[in-house]
């Protein structure tokens, strides 16, 4: 922009010297006589181009220029300054995304006996994931990961069952979005392997050892583009029937 304003000011005053200085002068050449004299233009152009009469123009075609620059510069320094501005509000007022909750639920086909009795097949598992931005900002989420699977404690060891990619989506503040994972029970047997928890700990008293778990991480941008991550672990607990979260920071966290 600033090359092209330039451009157009040398153009102006050059017409306008142009127009002040033409036929200045008379030919070389007698009247009515044949006239051979080659003319160097060059030097009386840069003579007329430097008269005292052209003075006040290039004064004005200099003054034009500064100004072009020193506004250019201005208006770059107030966008900057704007810039700064913007950032360091995002940054005290940022997004911050949580799982607020994750649930577990059953989907089965029902069907009844010749004597009445109801009995049930269990299909498949949902997982409901549930982010929320509990900062002031809005959060861009980029991608994510869900990793689905049983987790021992004694001895300690993982067994997976599934991952599923989270997708991009966009959280202004205050706002949450529910993700859902659908598992196959064939394969996967959540249900007898649960049955098998459920019996020893709610029936023996004995302590749970073996978890169904469900964990990940999301990576998102707030406005200013500036990098963050979300880290989940939760285990299924079998005496309050809800996802508990995991107490190891490096696992649970909100960068």
């Amino acid at each position: 922009m600033l090359k092209r304003l330039v451009i157009f000011a040398l153009l102006v005053s050059g017409l306008s010297i142009s127009g002040q200085t033409t036929g200045s002068k008379g030919s070389p050449c007698p009247k009515n006589a044949p006239c051979n004299v080659v003319i160097d233009h060059s030097e009386s152009y840069i003579l007329r181009l430097i008269s005292p009469e052209n003075l006040p123009n290039i004064g004005l075609f200099l003054a034009g220029v500064i100004g072009i620059i020193v506004a250019t510069r201005t208006l770059n320094a107030i966008k900057e300054q704007a810039k700064i501005a913007n950032r360091a509000l995002i940054t005290q007022f940022r997004p911050k995304v949580i799982v607020r909750s994750i649930g577990l639920t059953r989907n089965a086909t029902y069907t009844e006996g010749s004597n009445g009795q109801k009995f049930f097949h269990v299909d498949s598992w949902t997982i409901e994931l549930r982010f929320e931005n509990i900062g002031e900002s809005g959060a861009h989420v980029q991608d994510g990961l869900v990793e689905i699977g049983w987790s021992r404690c004694w001895p300690d060891s993982y067994e997976p069952i599934q991952s599923k990619p989270i997708e991009s989506f966009s959280l202004e503040s205050s706002e949450d979005r529910t993700l859902q994972f659908n598992i196959p029970e064939k394969g996967s047997d959540i249900s007898t392997r649960l049955g098998i928890v459920e019996s020893a700990v709610l029936e023996r008293n004995a302590p749970q050892v073996t978890f169904f778990h469900c964990a990940g991480s999301i990576r998102y941008l707030d406005d200013v583009g500036t990098k963050r991550k979300t880290g989940f672990g939760r285990n299924w607990d079998i005496k309050t029937q809800r996802f508990v979260a995991s107490d190891d920071p490096e696992v649970e966290y909100q960068d």
